[in-house]
């Protein structure tokens, strides 16, 4: 009797098997395929919006960069210290005095920044409490002589974890406009021809002095002076010459009267 090989007792692959096999394996190279084709994707998005993004950001700065050089303001920066870090340029002849010259110093540092009692108490206050400040203006003294005046908006900058890294903000000069206000506040309380002071002066303290004169229970003094023969200095030498008499006089009266006196021109002579 012969013995059957241990071949025929072999037995078949199940079909249906196979088939759930080479399906799962097509499936997870579809899987594979699609997650390949999204990644791509979103590789290819993302470098287009950062591409978009630069470009823009560039532009953003290009038209920055135009306002400012055609504008008469600039922008500033302060580290924590307060003190100026950045200072960008002006447009060509926009400026009485070399920005620069801000860089290092600290607005609250009397021996190069001036401001009257006002605007430096705003900046004080504002800085102590990390607030944002608006329009407040300061004088530095310039190289070559006078005050460079300048008006200045800033904010604070916040670092991660609210701490202080310093102000940012723009300024601008306004010398011309200060020098220009100043000039009419001395016009209008003093003569224009003799710096005595104007009638609008003088009426304010005599007015101050009878106050004082009535609660105080003392006196003071007015006294008037009139320049005999003026009009023939006119007529005969000409205005000039009577401007320059009434100036004579005037530096003449101020030398004499006390700091605490006042010496006017009411008109005429």
């Amino acid at each position: 009797m012969r013995a059957r090989g241990s071949a025929s007792s072999a037995t078949p692959p199940d079909a249906a098997a196979w088939a759930r096999l080479v399906e799962r394996v097509s499936r997870a190279y579809q899987d594979f395929d699609q997650e390949r084709y999204l990644l791509e994707r979103s590789q290819d998005l993302a470098s287009h919006e950062l591409m978009a993004l630069n470009e823009a950001l560039r532009t953003s700065q290009a038209r920055l960069t135009s306002l400012v050089s055609l504008s008469s303001d600039w922008i500033w920066e302060q580290d924590a210290d307060l003190r100026f870090t950045y200072v960008s340029e002006q447009s060509a002849g926009s400026s009485s005095v070399d920005l620069s010259l801000l860089l290092g110093r600290s607005l609250s540092d009397p021996a190069c920044i001036q401001a009257d009692e006002a605007e430096a108490t705003r900046y004080l206050e504002a800085t102590e409490t990390k607030a944002a400040f608006r329009e407040l203006t300061f004088g530095l003294d310039r190289p070559g002589g006078g005050i460079f005046h300048f008006r200045l908006s800033g904010e604070p900058v916040f670092g991660p974890e609210r701490q202080l890294l310093g102000y940012r903000g723009v300024g601008s000069d306004v010398t011309r406009a200060v020098s220009a206000e100043r000039q009419l506040k001395h016009m209008a309380r003093f003569d224009a021809l003799t710096g005595l002071a104007n009638r609008t002066q003088f009426n304010d303290r005599v007015g101050l002095a009878l106050a004082r004169a009535a609660r105080h229970r003392h006196s003071f003094a007015v006294i008037y002076i009139d320049l005999d023969r003026f009009k023939a200095v006119n007529d005969s030498l000409g205005h000039a010459a009577g401007d320059e008499l009434l100036r004579t006089i005037a530096a003449r009266l101020s030398a004499l009267v006390r700091g605490t006196d006042l010496a006017a021109r009411l008109g005429g002579d």
